[in-house]
């Protein structure tokens, strides 16, 4: 079995939500939006494979596929959790070498690993015709370190109630490794539900008391000077504050 494959049951709500269930709706809007993204439409017998979990055979596929549903793409990917801290070395591996065992998965390496620039803008406008919606805030070490500063994230409720919404998170050192972002995990949050995935397999998660609540995500502030970068392919608010709550996912040290 791969150790990634495709959220196919995410894939069948949002065709069943969004097109009426009916997959040729689904393949006349891809038809109808051919000349906007890189990939040909697929048969109908590709779209059923990927309901059951397959990913399609190339990243334009599978990322033209993302565009025309407008979900980010870590959301339309499913991992066993059970075995995220043996699969992200895999995939990371993956990365360095440029060795594909699921192609799909080839845009990975405009994220993940020391980035001059980040996040990947060709995904954004190649696939979702628009610029990353992103927020930047530092940490000072001078005026405190070592310790966990709580972001509080608006994103768009409109979304939340009928698919995924991603909040990537990188960092960069103004002194260290030529001021290159480095992508560390993301959380997504749909409906009451928040989760977070680092880059080593930690995956946290807690539910809201109500869709309209804001998600509170907790990163560690260390002893050196940072940048961090959060980045969604859908607008969002951002506050950083010390004030910590019990409602949170962390991202650990």
């Amino acid at each position: 079995m791969e150790p990634v494959s495709l959220n196919g049951t995410l894939l069948e709500q949002l065709i069943e939500g969004e097109f009426s269930g009916k997959v040729e709706r689904f393949l006349d809007h891809w038809e109808a939006a051919h000349s906007k993204i890189i990939s040909k439409p697929p048969d109908r017998s590709s779209i059923y494979r990927w309901m059951k979990g397959q990913l399609p055979r190339s990243s334009q596929s599978f990322l033209s596929l993302c565009g025309l549903l407008d979900v980010d793409p870590f959301a339309m990917l499913s991992v066993n959790e059970d075995k995220l801290s043996s699969t992200i070395p895999e995939l990371l591996n993956a990365v360095q070498l440029r060795q594909w065992r699921q192609p799909a998965l080839g845009f990975f390496t405009d994220f993940f690993g020391r980035q001059t620039s980040w996040p990947p803008r060709s995904i954004s406008e190649d696939y979702f015709s628009r610029s990353w919606s992103m927020e930047d805030f530092e940490h000072d070490p001078e005026h405190r370190d070592n310790y966990y500063p709580t972001i509080v994230i608006g994103g768009s409720e409109q979304i939340h109630l009928h698919k995924p919404q991603v909040f990537h998170f990188a960092f960069r050192s103004p002194d260290l490794f030529g001021k290159r972002w480095l992508q560390y995990g993301f959380v997504e949050r749909c409906g009451k539900q928040v989760r977070l995935v680092h880059i080593n397999g930690h995956v946290e998660r807690y539910e809201t008391e109500d869709i309209s609540n804001l998600s509170h995500v907790e990163t560690w502030f260390g002893a050196g000077a940072a940048i961090f970068r959060i980045a969604s392919l859908h607008p969002f608010s951002l506050k950083v504050t010390d004030k910590q709550t019990n409602a949170c996912v962390r991202f650990p040290a």
